[in-house]
């Protein structure tokens, strides 16, 4: 089967796989003043106002809590053990560089948790903020 993914295999090898079957990606980009981008690449990851918390926390220090992150790719949905219980989770990659960003809530098994379920962590440390004006459209490129 053309789509099946290895475990072990990084999300840029599954886009390659699905850019050669199904076409160009595009990159979204956000409009306003206040936006969080990739911290590799500068892809547009969300706006401000889509911050559900800052009091998170990722692999590697502090992280935030958004509502909608355009730009990304989703890993393989597994079960893990976070300071807030189990959760089904998958991990989040950016679209453009394949960095790995956080994790999205896919499941909450715990009911004071199920605020979580589809929506996603992003590192402190993997993303930029920007609080410039975002009205054009980018230049467009040949590829």
């Amino acid at each position: 089967d053309k789509h099946r993914f290895d475990r072990g295999q990084h999300p840029s090898s599954w886009l390659r796989k699905l850019d050669a079957n199904m076409g160009k990606m595009f990159k979204i980009y956000l409009c306003g003043d206040k936006i969080y981008s990739c911290s590799t690449c500068r892809t547009h990851l969300a706006k401000h106002d889509q911050i559900v918390s800052k009091a998170f926390q990722g692999r590697h220090g502090r992280a935030f809590l958004f509502s909608n992150v355009v730009n990304i790719t989703l890993g393989l949905k597994e079960d893990r053990n976070l300071i807030t219980g189990l959760h089904t989770v998958a991990d989040v990659y950016c679209n453009c560089c394949q960095s790995i960003l956080g994790w999205k809530y896919v499941e909450a098994f715990e009911d004071s948790q199920k605020y979580k379920e589809g929506k996603c962590i992003i590192e402190k440390a993997k993303m930029t903020f920007d609080a410039g004006k975002h009205d054009l459209l980018p230049p467009v490129r040949d590829t």
